[in-house]
């Protein structure tokens, strides 16, 4: 058996208001943002957090991010000296190309780590990471393991990044700068980490581990969210390889970017319809058995989507079941889920017995990941 032991999370500096995010990121090309009152309309974000709000210090790496939340993690355990035996870490971009994120991130901690693991992606990639660590305890290979979600967004978001001298340019591409800037509005920056055992600790609540289940569809539908590359007319992208050092630059290249016609058509049924109909027949679940609900959705905008969406399957969660704290807290990429756990497991309301669904959607090329845990005493 594996259980969730622990939880904790690390959100950097303070909490940055709607109308302060422009005094951050900055203005790009020295004007207020076109998309800005529709974005923060849909979304519902109200606050978030970024590493590049210090003025004073130099904004944290992920590496040193995620290494925040894990020492708040590991703190009065044993961990702290013998070291850990398993850290998988996900993130969407690390702070290199090479070596991987996770190293980076033992690096920071100067602690022992047996096995290391680094897993890429968008939204998913965290669970992945928990993923890894959850099967590599409930196999016995081993005992325990540090999972970790986080996210650096903000350094892709200034302003800097944006800008063009060229009139032209921003004429022709209205469309291309409303899927680079919308994203502004929509993505922050934290890192959240798991401690799994084999084991539940005594005295607590711990959360068991029941399944964790992932499914990809991209083979059925084209990039939809991408950074590093550029989109073509055919759908098809383009990587930064085979770009110039100055066409890197001048084409905004390392921007992320999001085709939201795209998203819009294809997350409720490529997020919730086909991976959870499978999922809750092979699971053999039925509404009544989920006391909470986690979703990891981008923006509020969806909300009623998946609720609606869960309704056509014949999987209805009353919203009193609910929890989230992204209007709070932001999207956060990959550490969204461990963020909003913690955030559950500090308001008190968990009791033994309940049992926690939680849902994380992927719209780089649409996938998605359930995981159900049951509350249970030490």
């Amino acid at each position: 058996m594996v259980f969730i032991t622990k939880v904790e999370s690390f959100l950097p500096g303070e909490n940055i208001s709607n109308d302060k995010v422009e005094d951050v990121l900055g203005l790009a090309n020295g004007e207020p943002s076109k998309a800005k009152k529709i974005v923060l309309r849909s979304n519902g974000i109200k606050g978030r957090h970024y590493v590049v709000s210090d003025k004073e210090n130099p904004p944290l790496t992920n590496a040193q991010l995620t290494a925040k939340a894990i020492q708040r993690l590991i703190k009065n355990t044993d961990y702290e000296k013998q070291g850990i035996e398993l850290l998988a870490c996900g993130t969407t971009c690390a702070d290199q190309l090479l070596p991987s994120h996770a190293s980076m991130v033992q690096g920071e901690l100067k602690l022992n780590a047996h096995e290391i693991a680094s897993t890429t992606g968008v939204c998913c990639s965290a669970i992945s990471a928990f993923k890894y660590g959850f099967l590599s305890v409930k196999s016995g290979d081993k005992q325990s393991a540090v999972v970790t979600g986080s996210e650096i967004s903000s350094k892709f978001m200034k302003a800097s990044n944006f800008e063009t001298d060229n009139d032209d340019q921003l004429k022709k591409s209205e469309v291309f700068q409303f899927e680079q800037d919308f994203l502004r509005w929509m993505l922050s920056d934290g890192a959240g980490a798991f401690l799994l055992e084999n084991k539940p600790r005594p005295n607590q609540l711990n959360l068991k581990v029941e399944w964790v289940d992932y499914l990809s569809y991209a083979n059925e539908v084209p990039t939809c969210m991408y950074g590093g590359a550029l989109a073509n007319e055919d759908k098809t992208i383009t990587s930064w390889l085979d770009y110039s050092r100055q066409e890197l630059v001048d084409k905004k290249v390392l921007n992320i970017s999001q085709d939201v016609k795209l998203l819009d058509e294809c997350i409720a049924k490529y997020c919730v319809e086909l991976p959870f109909t499978d999922i809750k027949k092979k699971r053999g679940l039925q509404p009544g058995d989920i006391d909470w609900f986690i979703p990891h959705y981008s923006s509020n905008y969806f909300r009623k989507r998946v609720f609606d969406t869960m309704m056509k399957i014949d999987f209805p969660i009353p919203y009193e079941k609910w929890f989230t704290t992204i209007e709070s807290k932001g999207n956060v990429g990959s550490a969204s889920f461990y963020i909003y756990l913690h955030d559950l497991m500090k308001t008190g309301q968990l009791k033994a017995g309940q049992k926690i669904l939680g849902f994380i959607p992927e719209s780089s090329r649409f996938s998605a990941a359930y995981t159900l845990m049951t509350v249970v005493d030490g």
